[in-house]
């Protein structure tokens, strides 16, 4: 039997379970933006701010592929890009996470073991920082230091990696088992 279809658009086939896993996706990027920007970025630590986003990008690329980590990256980029107090020309973080999910749903297989799915997102984190720091640069911002990029670019995948350890394993369990598109290979 298939699941009852929307007639909003029949074309695309989009089903209620589908429309209830893009709600799903769309609350794990908002509350993901949410806390970064309200909370983990207010928290002295040294060096990069936590980037809950790029792990949420990234759990949702290795449960759903690159194309979905893709969109899921321009979504959660661009979020970040307007939520205040963005100082930044606006398509720095939606460029940088759409690349960053793409490569996480190519990387990013549901098979490997949860140790290097781990080490992976925080990798990502690290690159994720590099890229953003290189961005800025060629719109005319500062570049850092070669210290401060090995201190931002070396808490980035520290933080990346404790974030994956905590958000990445619920969160694609949950991705699984909503009834959506399986992995998607772009």
């Amino acid at each position: 039997m298939r699941p009852p279809r929307l007639a909003l658009v029949p074309s695309a086939g989009l089903t209620i379970a589908g429309l209830i896993s893009a709600v799903l996706v769309g609350a794990m990027l908002v509350g993901a933006v949410l806390l970064q920007v309200g909370l983990l970025a207010l928290l002295p630590l040294p060096g990069a701010t936590p980037d809950l986003v790029l792990v949420v990008v990234a759990a949702l690329a290795i449960a759903r592929g690159p194309g979905a980590g893709a969109v899921a990256g321009f979504a959660g980029g661009l979020l970040l890009d307007l939520a205040p107090p963005a100082a930044h020309a606006a398509g720095q973080w939606a460029l940088v996470l759409t690349v960053a999910g793409y490569a996480a749903g190519h990387l990013g297989d549901p098979r490997l073991r949860s140790g290097t799915r781990l080490v992976l997102v925080g990798v990502l984190a690290g690159l994720a920082t590099a890229a953003y720091v290189t961005v800025s640069g060629l719109l005319g911002a500062p570049w850092p230091g070669l210290g401060e990029l090995t201190l931002l670019t070396g808490s980035a995948v520290g933080y990346g990696a404790v974030l994956a350890a905590a958000v990445v394993p619920g969160s694609t369990w949950v991705l699984r088992r909503t009834a959506a598109p399986q992995r998607t290979a772009w």
